[in-house]
């Protein structure tokens, strides 16, 4: 099942199946399924559906609050597997940020060198202008001499 909610698209395909709950025997009107995925770090959700008097009486899809996720886990999976899967959320997350913080480390160090190679450029040109002004006096001196 696939679904956008908001700016996310929610694909039960594209997700992990982090687990399943099942109430009731098939055909069960109060029966429900619930299928628990992780769709990328600290993003979950439930695929369910169930009978006419179950809490799905519709195939739904609904994106969860990462306490909800986790009191999900709890409930269902118990507490170990729900430590294994916030310890790998927060691996995640710290792997994300230094990913991020050594991008913009690369990027001012890119910055100062375009910075330095500019300044290089600068101070060549105003070196080269002054040569070019110091030959135009001398020619300029020995053209009034001529005459």
């Amino acid at each position: 099942m696939r679904k956008k909610v908001g700016r996310k698209v929610y694909d039960t395909e594209k997700s992990e199946l982090i687990g399943t709950q099942m109430e009731g025997a098939f055909g069960d009107p109060e029966g429900f399924e619930e299928y628990f995925y992780r769709k990328g770090t600290e993003d979950y959700f439930i695929h369910a559906r169930g009978g006419k008097e179950s809490p799905y009486p519709e195939e739904v899809l609904l994106p969860l609050e990462l306490d909800d996720a986790h009191e999900w886990m709890n409930r269902i999976l118990g507490e170990a597997r729900t430590q294994e899967l916030i310890e790998l959320d927060d691996a995640e997350v710290k792997k994300a940020e230094e990913k991020k913080a050594e991008k913009k480390a690369e990027k001012a160090k890119a910055k100062e060198k375009a910075k330095e190679k500019n300044s290089k450029k600068s101070s060549s040109s105003k070196s080269s202008s002054s040569s070019k002004s110091t030959k135009s006096t001398k020619s300029n001196k020995k053209s009034t001499k001529k005459s």
